[in-house]
């Protein structure tokens, strides 16, 4: 039988050593961080498990950013020049196991699908690359109720991870892409 008060240890021990990834004036605001298999595709377990599903649901995360992508190629090509490709590229999996790192979820460009797609604002956090992705297509409903916000992190420079962020917290900057678009 596992010892609860060690699981416990291990796990804020875990959500700790995650927390230094991520910018000072930040940690105030978090409330939790969860892990996801590490495996190529927890950027898309990730979401997957923001969005209510679960962590299997990482392959139709995969498949409806294609659609997206497919979809509204113009918007997209706009915005991101010759880049398109090689995002639906990382998107196409040859097998359902780990994946190289050509196909893992590269921010920002595959963050603005996301929040295209599933109607979200998007935080990614980072040590390096912090900010706050909105939808390409629409503007988000005024009503603040109506808007999901969805959060992630990269931590060890090979692994996304979900944020649960308080209600009060500040965002970072949107990228000059979106406020040029």
């Amino acid at each position: 039988m596992v010892n609860r008060h060690y699981f416990f240890n291990w796990y804020q021990s875990i959500r700790q050593s995650y927390r230094i990834h991520f910018p000072t004036f930040i940690h105030q605001y978090i409330e939790d961080i969860i892990g996801v298999v590490l495996d190529g595709n927890c950027g898309f377990r990730a979401i997957a498990t923001l969005l209510g599903w679960t962590e299997e649901s990482w392959l139709l995360v995969r498949t409806q950013l294609d659609k997206e992508i497919n979809l509204h190629q113009d918007i997209y090509s706009n915005v991101f020049d010759n880049s398109v490709e090689s995002m639906q590229n990382s998107l196409k999996i040859s097998g359902m196991g780990p994946q190289e790192k050509d196909k893992w979820m590269i921010m920002p460009d595959l963050g603005y699908v996301i929040a295209t797609r599933y109607s979200v604002i998007l935080v990614s956090l980072s040590r390096n690359l912090n900010m706050t992705l909105f939808l390409l297509n629409k503007a988000p409903p005024q009503d603040s109720s109506l808007i999901s916000l969805l959060a992630i992190g990269f931590v060890n420079e090979s692994h996304w991870v979900q944020i649960k962020l308080k209600s009060d917290c500040p965002l970072p900057p949107t990228s000059q892409k979106w406020r040029d678009f």
